[in-house]
This record gives structure tokens, sequence and C-alpha cells, in this order.
């Protein structure tokens, strides 16, 4: 222990069966220097445990008799060593539990595909703490093996203890406390930290009944344009697996007419290639330029379409009213398209065609919990919505109202954490 600095010396008194001693003893304590000198006290030993409270040495070796009433039943050494003059000799790195990260932990909020590492070290064999610790490792620096595995902070340390982070890939990587002195390093602790990667992975993608190729009308092909062509299958809740923020790039080659999917590292890192090619949008809403609109009787002639007398006119929409290409009641296009995007800590929600003047508030709710962390409201003319929604976890749910109309929509939007994706739904029905 430490020369000068008051420490508890705990020991262990056995029974006759080298148990643990299951009653209370009282104990005489005898400490005795090189030079003879005793000074002696009393202690308790309950449950077989026994402690000699501040024990406060100058440097050097002594004995420590136990005895029970004239009899001595044991005996041990005390080093006290004095720390001004002794070396570091040895470094151990240690961690709570298992020396394992798991990459599905990036999901989270906030992450925790990461590690604590702690450093212990010995002078003299003394377990330094405290400030002594603090000097001993002041100035080092850790290396990793493999930073595509784990990741290890590049400043050189100030603290006993650090943190270590899961990379791209999965295996198994060393990190190395080392010491830097020019050119010459010395590594003084090592330990092996294994990554795995237990989020569901993306082996296989397949073009969605129907579909001969992905198409796409855009400046540009986009990942929504190749979750609505492929499938990755759908999981355990019936749910596509395949998610727009599953994709890490999508390349279009126009030369060769092919698409190239890059999924990200979490969900596989899998490349496939598929048939694509860009289309004409038809907006099938509007009649061809000067031309007739066919819902419209010749100049004249009878209008078909007109009801009875005293009837509806289902194909005219009331005054003021949408286009008669508009579905029927009942089966309103969503306001909000469901396909959401979820990247840099915010989620983005865009308005359907035809609905980007619709105004709206939005509240971000707690985990688990009723309560409003956020609220975002839109304005009457952007045509999308930013929430700063940073890692979404399981149970996170965005409730808004939006009005259009006059009529008021209020839809709930929840984070799927099994799914990797955002659900839409609509809370009251459409006016």
């Amino acid at each position: 222990m430490k020369a000068g600095e008051a420490t508890d010396v705990e020991f262990t008194l056995n029974d006759q069966y080298a148990q643990k001693l299951r009653t209370d003893a009282t104990l005489t304590v005898k400490v005795i220097d090189k030079d003879n000198n005793e000074t002696s006290s009393t202690v308790t030993a309950t449950a077989g445990k026994a402690t000699i409270s501040d024990f406060n040495k100058a440097e050097g070796d002594y004995t420590v008799k136990v005895l029970s009433g004239d009899a001595e039943i044991g005996s041990f050494t005390v080093k006290a060593v004095d720390l001004a003059s002794a070396t570091v000799d040895k470094y151990e790195l240690t961690v709570a539990d298992k020396a394992q990260i798991d990459l599905k932990g990036k999901l989270s909020t906030p992450p925790a595909a990461d590690l604590t590492v702690s450093i212990n070290a010995f002078a003299d064999e003394v377990k330094l703490a405290g400030q002594d610790l603090t000097n001993a490792v002041t100035g080092l620096k850790l290396e990793t093996s493999d930073k595509d595995i784990v990741a290890v902070p590049a400043d050189a340390l100030t603290a006993a203890s650090f943190t270590v982070s899961g990379g791209t890939k999965t295996g198994v990587a060393t990190v190395s406390l080392v010491k830097v002195e020019g050119d010459f390093k010395t590594t003084l602790a090592s330990i092996n930290v294994e990554v795995i990667n237990t989020t569901p992975q993306i082996t296989a993608l397949a073009l969605q009944e129907g579909k001969t190729k992905v198409e796409f009308s855009g400046e540009a092909i986009t990942a929504d344009d190749v979750v609505a062509a492929l499938t990755a299958g759908k999981d355990e809740e019936d749910k596509e697996i395949l998610t727009a923020d599953k994709i890490e790039t999508v390349t279009f080659v126009e030369s060769d007419a092919k698409v190239i999917v890059k999924i990200k590292a979490i969900y596989g890192g899998k490349t496939f290639v598929f048939d694509a090619a860009k289309v004409e949008a038809d907006d099938t809403t509007q009649p061809p330029a000067g031309g007739d609109d066919t819902t419209q009787p010749p100049a004249g002639g009878d209008d078909t379409t007109q009801p009875p007398a005293g009837g509806d006119d289902v194909t005219q929409p009331p005054a003021g009213g949408d286009d008669v290409t508009q579905p029927p009641a009942g089966e309103e296009q969503p306001i909000v398209s469901d396909t959401v995007d979820w990247s840099n800590g915010v989620v983005t929600l865009t308005f359907t065609a035809g609905n980007e003047a619709v105004a709206g508030t939005f509240e971000i709710v707690a985990e688990g919990t009723t309560a409003t962390v956020g609220t975002v409201t839109k304005d009457s003319a952007a045509g999308t919505v930013a929430l700063p929604i940073d890692q979404p976890v399981d149970g996170n749910v965005v409730k808004f109202t939006v009005t259009k109309d006059s009529s008021a929509h209020t839809y709930t939007l929840t984070f799927d954490e099994a799914a990797g994706a955002w659900t839409l739904a609509e809370v009251t029905p459409q006016a």
C-alpha cells in the first residue's frame, strides 16, 4: 500500500474447514515494524471479514499478527511503498462485463455501440488510485489493430478510463495502451474487443411482383424509387424489410440502363444491380395542350355525365373544390407521404402532390410517455417539414394535425425499431 496515507486493511478469518467464519469474533491485531516496535488494536470479524482501519505507516515492511485471546491464529505482511520514488511497473485494461460491442447499438439514442475500458496501474505491487493513477496514465495513447472494427480516441489520455466505438464491420481488434517517446513506442497493456452485429441483415433483393425494372421519373433515381420496385421480403410483423433509410447509395448507369444499390454497412453492406429506366411522368389530370377536357361534352352537345334532374353531378367537384380526377370520398390520397426520410438527426416529411400548401403543427413525444419534447410548425408554403429527432428509438412518436379545406386531419408517425422505419397512421378519419 501507499506509504504515509491512511488505508483500510481487510483480511479474512476462516474456520477449521477453511470456510469463512460465520460467527462474530473479537480479535487482537499487533503491528510490528522492522525494529520490533509494536502497536496493538482490537477488531471484530463479521461473517469472516475483519478490517484494520486507517493503517498509516512510513515506507517499509510490517508484520501483522492476529490473535484470538492469547493464541496467535495467523499473520501477514504489509508493505508500505513510497510512490514518490516508485515507478509504474504494470498496467492492465479491464471492462465491467464482456469486451464486446454490438453495432445494433448505433441505432439507439444515444448511440450505444461503444465500450468503456478502465486502466489499472501498479507500482511496486501497489494498485494506484486517485491522483496517483491519473498521473500514471496522463499522456499515454491508444492504438487499435483495425479501426474499421474498433475505433479509439486519437488524443492522449487524461483519465483512467476511455471509450472505444464499433466501426463499420464485425470481428476482433486489439486495443493497446502505448507510451510514445519520440520515435520509440512501448506497448504497456492490451485487450481484445469483439464487434458483433445483431441488426437484421439484407442478404438478397428481388423485383416486386409485376415489376420488370426499377423506374424513376425525377432528375435522378432515388432510394424511394428503389423501395417502390424492389423487396427484401417481409418481417414477422408483415412489414417490408427494405426501407429507404437502409440504403447507402443509389447510382444509375445510363449507358447500361442499370441501377446499383448499396445497402448500409450496418444492414449487411451488400451491393445489388438491377435493370432501370427513366420514364416520363404522365399527368392524367391535365388535358393535352390546347385540347379538350374529355370530361366536358362536345360543343353544343348534351353532357351525358349530368345526372337526372335534381341529382348530384358526381363528376363535377364542389365550387372551388378539387379536380374531378381526384379519388372519391374514402379513397383520398394521404396528405403526407408515408415514405419518411430519416438522416443526419432529422426526420423529413413530404406533403403529397396538391397538398404542399397545407399548414400543420407537429409534436414530438418522448419515448414511452405522452410528454411533448418539441414542437414544429409548418407554414403554408413549404412542401416539406423537417423534425429534429436525433436517432429515433422504438416508441418515438410524432403527433401532428394539418388543416386542409378547413378540415383538421390528425396523424401519428411512430418509429419501429425492429423494422428500422417510421409508420404513418391517421388517427381521425379524413373529412
